[in-house]
């Protein structure tokens, strides 16, 4: 049990030190934008780019305003598993969670490359519970999880698989039933793809039904391409979102951004707005050695990548 303590704390300490740099006064402007949103708009769909650096910090920062408890309710996440949401909603009203059950939630979904093994998802949930520890219990954000509720334990073949494989749907099930349903006020975190306009994106399915309620934000640049296209139409380096609508970045085709991407339309037919955080290149949060040096959730996962890919 010590030893699970000492990892737990080594685990929390080191993720807590990647964010050692304080933007709050560079973010705050562009955070005071996205919570004046919610003025007009009952859900707010921030698209990100994952395990990055400068997008983690922004999205904690932005939770930990003070204004945004109380504007929003619920964050729905693609990062989680809703078998674990009681976990979830435990962990993060306060409650006594070990870490190797509180895992579960974001190693257990559906995507096997261990891409939210990433420090800033375990950050995440922990900035929340922060901020919940200072709220009143009527007052407390929630986190919801969306990604299809997969039980790894009964997952022997693709076949068995495949009824999670459509991750566009469920969330659109989540979201009509615990924020439309309820009349909430809800926060998006799920990858560019899933919340924009174009291809794989759910929240058009939400708007026809739902129009007018949704801000769409793209994640900002990461790499220089981006960046340099940026510098055509951002006169100032400071951190800001963008409208589409009102600055000419919204007419450039959007394959100058996504060329792989299948979408023809312009970059505002994808999202209203674009998420800006200077120029300085974002980077990536690197995943701790502890976990790559896990035996047993690295033997499960590499079972699981066999079942997708089918062999």
């Amino acid at each position: 049990m010590k030893q699970f303590f000492f990892f737990a704390l080594f685990f929390l300490t080191s993720s807590n030190n990647i964010y050692s740099q304080d933007h709050r006064n560079s973010y705050s402007k562009a955070i005071e934008d996205v919570l004046s949103l919610y003025d007009k708009k009952q859900i707010v769909a921030l698209g990100e780019n994952h395990g990055r650096f400068k997008e983690s910090e922004f999205r904690l920062q932005l939770i930990k305003h003070p204004d945004f408890s109380k504007t929003v309710d619920v964050i729905v996440v693609e990062f989680a598993n809703p078998l674990y949401q009681t976990i979830i909603d435990d962990y993060v009203n306060g409650k006594n969670v070990e870490l190797n059950t509180l895992k579960k939630v974001w190693q257990n979904t559906t995507q096997v490359s261990g891409v939210w093994d990433s420090p800033v998802y375990m950050d995440f949930f922990k900035t929340v519970r922060g901020v919940n520890s200072k709220l009143s219990n009527n007052n407390k954000i929630r986190i919801i999880a969306a990604d299809p509720p997969i039980d790894w334990s009964k997952v022997n073949s693709y076949i068995d698989f495949e009824p999670f494989s459509n991750r566009g749907s469920y969330p659109v099930e989540v979201v009509e039933r615990e924020i439309y349903d309820k009349n909430l006020k809800a926060l998006l975190i799920f990858g560019s793809q899933h919340t924009e306009l174009s291809g794989k994106g759910f929240t058009s399915r939400l708007l026809k039904k739902h129009p007018g309620t949704i801000a769409i934000i793209m994640p900002p640049a990461f790499d220089e391409k981006e960046m340099q296209l940026l510098k055509r139409y951002i006169d100032s380096p400071n951190t800001q979102l963008i409208d589409l609508n009102l600055n000419n970045l919204g007419n450039i085709p959007y394959k100058e951004i996504q060329p792989h991407f299948r979408f023809n339309g312009l970059l505002k037919d994808a999202g209203q707005f674009k998420l800006f955080l200077g120029f300085e290149k974002d980077s990536v949060v690197h995943i701790p050695e502890s976990i790559n040096n896990d035996e047993v959730y690295q033997k499960e996962k590499k079972r699981r990548l066999k079942i997708l890919s089918r062999n």
